[in-house]
């Protein structure tokens, strides 16, 4: 015991040293241009000193990947020192001085976004009473933030940014006017939002390339006001420029802001309409189509999987006929095969005629009942996998659905307390199993019988959804909203989501349960499905609002 906390002391008194260690004194005479700079790291500490107020002392470093990178250079009372950051080309990306009036101590720093690449650090004086006085500095990176590339004053100069995230800069000076640029190759509804704090104010320009304002906005000033000042425009196509300067007393703030995409819709006039919507944001042609009633849900529960495994839309019909949406939409994708789920008592033989009218071969996968179909659809997918879902409820099965698609796992079903023989036997070959929703779902004499059985099963279907997005994730650029209430929406929607890689949320008609609420903020962008009807405008609102938040 003695030598482990002799070795821990050891260590202890190390770490302590090291982040304590002296400036590395750096300075050169030789050092004053760019071919003969002293070559220096990230994270350490150095010292210098200019000898006269001509002397300059230049210092270069690397950055192996992108990301913010923040240069600290201390102060000293009576003494001024100039710095300046250019590339290996001695382009300059920011400069700044150090304070020199009475009473000033710590440091003085800069943030900036860089490219990886080498970069150099020029300083200089012109203040007599800097000469022979040590100054100490330190470069470190943040990857994760995005900070404004200096000098970025000028349209033309203009610093590139992404929609859907959020940015900082500086005004460095009274006068300093920075420029953000960025192109939507479509109409788009967005927000433009910036932080406001009570130190300070910012004005905000959003102009187009030929000139026109379309936001001119003062931040919010008042005395302990927080958050975000947005507006909410609708744009056309082109490309744009965010244009920042100094209202009042913010040189040497950081400021940030965003520019963000707003809740989409999409949305039809009956559920085979916005089927039809969810195809052709997916699809500009595809060889087969998976067809499935759009008047129950049983039969179309395993569908998902099978409709990725074929990069597939999953289109509505009713039982008897056709709708004329959804036939347009068939020929639109220039379809060959119609896969179509369930018997005869879901989509009758009359359907099955009027597609090889078109001259579509049709191939129905359908059982005596939807754990049969969910059976034979399971044999389309190769995999040693499987999920189980309660073939009576849609929400779990739902939820699951994109995960289970994007990697090839099929969907089987199961009463709440016995498994039927059919789902039995189509698990015989698995060599394990997921099982989603609680046991008021799935029983625990049902999962005894599964293969290697996890469960993700919560206390109602929406805290079982944030389970599943949490355990099985998908990406996090978006996520795909539809009603926890009714199932055609998100059951046309399942292969498109699978298809790009982000989960379906659940919501009710009118609110956004706590556990839903929970994870809003992981997404940069929501798509709905269904009109207000299955999804109310003001669940829409609050989506937007936690979009706005720069986060």
């Amino acid at each position: 015991m003695r030598k482990v906390l002799s070795i821990f002391c050891m260590m202890t008194m190390l770490l302590l040293i090291i982040n304590n260690r002296a400036p590395v004194e750096a300075s050169s005479s030789q050092a004053n241009t760019m071919e003969d700079a002293v070559p220096i790291l990230l994270d350490q500490e150095y010292e210098g000193t200019l000898e006269t107020t001509v002397d300059v002392d230049y210092y270069r470093f690397n950055l192996d990947k992108a990301g913010n990178t923040v240069i600290r250079f201390n102060r000293a009372e009576g003494a001024t020192w100039n710095v300046e950051i250019t590339d290996k080309d001695g382009h300059p990306y920011t400069h700044f001085f150090t304070r020199n009036h009475s009473g000033v101590t710590g440091y003085e720093e800069v943030s900036i976004g860089l490219p990886a690449g080498e970069y150099f650090i020029k300083v200089s004086t012109e203040e007599y009473k800097s000469k022979g006085v040590p100054y100490t500095f330190i470069v470190q990176q943040t990857a994760n933030d995005f900070y404004e590339k200096e000098f970025n004053d000028k349209a033309e100069a203009a610093s590139a940014i992404q929609i859907n995230r959020a940015y900082k800069g500086q005004i460095q000076t009274h006068d300093d006017i920075d420029y953000f640029t960025f192109t939507l190759n479509r109409a788009n509804n967005v927000a433009l939002s910036i932080d406001r704090y009570a130190q300070g104010s910012w004005n905000i320009k959003l102009i187009d390339e030929n000139g026109k304002e379309y936001v001119d906005l003062d931040t919010d000033h008042h005395f302990a006001e927080y958050g975000p000042d947005e507006e909410r425009l609708d744009l056309p196509a082109g490309t744009y420029y965010v244009r920042l300067e100094n209202n009042w007393g913010t040189p040497g703030m950081n400021y940030e802001f965003k520019v963000q995409e707003l809740t989409d819709r999409i949305q039809g006039a009956k559920r085979f309409d916005t089927a039809v919507g969810i195809s052709q944001h997916g699809w500009k042609t595809s060889d087969t189509v998976v067809l499935v009633s759009g008047n129950d849900f049983p039969d179309a529960l395993a569908g998902g999987p099978l409709a990725y495994y074929h990069n597939a839309p999953v289109l509505l019909t009713d039982q008897k006929q056709l709708p004329i949406a959804t036939w347009r939409e068939v020929q639109r994708l220039k379809a060959k095969k119609v896969i179509i789920l369930g018997g005869e008592g879901a989509v009758s033989s009359h359907v099955t005629d009027e597609l090889k009218y078109l001259g579509i071969s049709v191939k129905r996968i359908g059982g005596n009942d939807r754990y049969e179909t969910a059976a034979f659809i399971a044999k389309e997918i190769p995999s040693t996998k499987a999920v189980v879902a309660n073939g009576k409820k849609f929400p779990d099965a739902l939820s699951v659905a994109p995960y289970a698609s994007r990697n090839s796992i099929p969907i089987l079903l199961t009463d709440r307390s016995s498994l039927p023989d059919v789902t039995k036997k189509a698990l015989a070959s698995k060599a394990s199993s997921i099982v989603v929703g609680g046991e008021g779902a799935v029983s625990e004499f049902v999962e005894s019988q599964l293969p290697n059985p996890v469960r993700y099963g919560g206390a109602d279907r929406y805290e079982t959804a944030k389970l599943i997005i949490n355990h099985l994730p998908l990406g996090k650029n978006a996520a795909y909203v539809a009603t926890g209430n009714n199932f055609p929406d998100a059951l046309a929607g399942s292969a498109l989501a699978a298809k790009h890689n982000v989960p379906i949320l659940l919501v009710s008609d009118q609110s956004i349960p706590t556990p839903t609420q929970s994870l809003l903020r992981e997404y940069s962008r929501f798509i709905v499905w269904g009109g207000p009807g299955a999804v109310a405008d003001k669940v829409v609102d609050a989506l937007d609002n936690s979009l706005i938040q720069i986060q």
